[in-house]
């Protein structure tokens, strides 16, 4: 399996892509090909202790800056780290790409080039977020609104609540926020703003969360021979709530496998990005979006 990462997207880009990749290349066995700039990465790649054999450079000559706008620059700049790995995903030369860089800029180079699945208008972000409960045969599905009656909420969104009912989804009806994390809905639906602003409120809160009981943990001596006591429990309610180890989320529905991650992804969260890439072209996600969507 060979994977392409963007070599240049992210805040601390090359350093973490190569270390990330490296790290995914050797636990993984994954061919990656990390593209973007050469002797930036190469730079980078001399830095490592050991560097893996199935690691390759793909050379692109331009970078798309996470301020720049998405699909202008996917026009003006065919030669960037983000244009490049998606049209190796369209030759068929790499199995899915991986990106940290500007969000806009990926989708709009994956709906250009890979194009979107048949059935599909318009595809969507697949966020993953930790929950009380989980790993459901039959996912519940709810949609994101301001209280659990249909009739709440703008009419898109009543509309939308009418289409899932009719459809043969397992659509339990509207979630609140206050839902979102308590697992009593498995998938929930929402517009990408809407989303986008649920996803960083969930990192903020884990991140404040962490800071209020270390603050807490050193007021005494009781309190910080407790936290000693409990870091084994710290330490596992950190690695569910934390979004490196979740590594990125899927875009769905295009016609090739595309892996979002964070901005400010680390080299920890670029390696199980890559391991999600992985998974979704070992389950064949695309085929099963498509066999699906021909049922309705």
């Amino acid at each position: 399996m060979k994977i392409a990462v963007d070599g240049m997207g992210g805040d601390y880009a090359p350093r973490v892509v190569v270390e990330g990749a490296a790290q995914a290349s050797s636990e993984y066995g994954f061919d990656i090909e990390i593209v973007g700039d050469r002797s930036k990465i190469e730079a980078e790649i001399n830095e490592l202790s050991s560097i893996p054999s199935n690691i390759h450079i793909c050379h692109a000559s331009e970078t798309i800056g996470m301020n720049e706008s998405g699909a202008a620059s996917v026009r003006s700049k065919k030669d960037s780290s983000i244009c490049v790995a998606v049209e190796l995903a369209k030759e068929g030369k790499v199995n899915a790409v991986v990106s940290a860089g500007n969000t806009a800029a990926f989708v709009s180079a994956a709906m250009l080039s890979l194009r979107r699945l048949e059935g599909v208008e318009r595809p969507g972000i697949a966020v993953l977020l930790p929950s009380l409960k989980g790993n459901r045969k039959k996912p519940k599905i709810g949609l994101l609104n301001i209280g659990e009656e249909s009739t709440k909420g703008p009419e898109f969104l009543k509309e939308t609540h009418r289409l899932l009912e009719l459809s043969k989804l397992n659509f339990q009806g509207n979630a609140e926020g206050k839902d979102i994390f308590a697992g009593k809905f498995d998938v929930v639906v929402c517009d990408g703003y809407t989303g986008n602003v649920v996803l960083k409120v969930a990192e903020s809160i884990a991140e404040t969360v962490a800071t209020f009981v270390k603050k807490e943990l050193k007021k005494g001596p009781l309190t910080l021979l407790g936290g000693i006591l409990s870091s084994p429990a710290f330490d596992a309610m950190k690695k569910q709530i934390d979004y490196a180890e979740y590594g990125g989320a899927p875009l769905l529905g295009v016609n090739g496998i595309c892996i979002i991650s964070h901005g400010r992804s680390t080299a920890k969260a670029i390696k199980n990005a890559i391991r999600v890439a992985g998974e979704f072209v070992e389950h064949q996600v695309n085929r099963h979006i498509v066999e699906a969507i021909k049922r309705f």
